[in-house]
């Protein structure tokens, strides 16, 4: 073999070697790749596993909080002067949890019952539809506290929801609560009575704080339709008390 033959001979080697390396590189890369992509899937997966056990979570919590009330309406002693229990279009157990609900938030239980009656006619589904003089529509009022669909976040954040659905009877009835608790602590320092107090906050709530402060402002009133009427259901759940032999 000639020295020229043992020089090619070389030079096909290095080459060889050389692109055989370029392809195991590129085979290596390939692999990370993959192992990149896998690395995602699982991650993705995991991710999903870990929302899955947060709603199953929030879910038994909401079963567990179910039993507490029902264990409640089957234990639950009342004074004779009073009732929690009224001939309205609510369960028990649905009425029972309004009243821990304002008990926690420390509002008048019977005011929100009014409320309630006035806003959706204990109605979860309702929806209303609020629009300017000239139709467009501004917003929705939504559930049977009928929290407005600009402040539902607002409203959530009081109730302490981080996830929430205006048509869950649960979810609406504490974002109402805690929403009306907001007005009363609004005023509570300033007014000692307990009746302008409500008159004030409920008003708030139907209105909002600038609208019903425009109002006192431009009038040199508080009361309006709402809380009278709010106040005349109040009033007639005396009559409506369920009582138990």
């Amino acid at each position: 073999m000639s020295k020229k033959q043992r020089r090619i001979i070389f030079l096909f080697v290095i080459i060889f070697t050389i692109m055989s390396l370029i392809i195991y590189n590129k085979n290596i890369k390939s692999q990370l790749e993959n192992i990149k992509i896998q690395n995602q899937e699982i991650t993705y997966q995991n991710n999903n596993l870990k929302y899955q056990n947060q709603k199953l979570e929030i879910k038994n919590n909401k079963l567990e909080k179910n039993n507490t009330i029902l264990r409640n309406v089957v234990n639950l002693e009342l004074k004779d002067e009073e009732s929690i229990f009224y001939d309205i279009p609510l369960t028990r157990q649905q009425q029972l949890y309004i009243f821990e609900t304002c008990k926690e938030f420390n509002v008048n239980y019977k005011v929100f019952l009014g409320m309630l009656q006035l806003e959706s006619n204990f109605k979860t589904d309702l929806v209303s539809y609020n629009k300017n003089n000239n139709g467009i529509l501004l917003s929705k009022d939504r559930g049977i506290s009928q929290i407005n669909n600009r402040y539902e976040h607002w409203y959530a954040q009081l109730a302490g929801l981080e996830e929430w659905d205006v048509f869950d009877f649960e979810d609406c009835v504490r974002m109402g609560v805690a929403g009306l608790a907001y007005y009363v602590d609004y005023w509570r320092d300033s007014v000692s009575d307990e009746k302008e107090l409500y008159i004030r906050a409920m008003n708030m709530y139907n209105m909002g704080e600038f609208g019903f402060l425009s109002y006192e402002r431009n009038t040199g009133m508080i009361s309006r339709y709402y809380d009278q009427i709010v106040f005349n259901h109040k009033s007639k759940l005396e009559f409506m008390a369920i009582q138990d032999n």
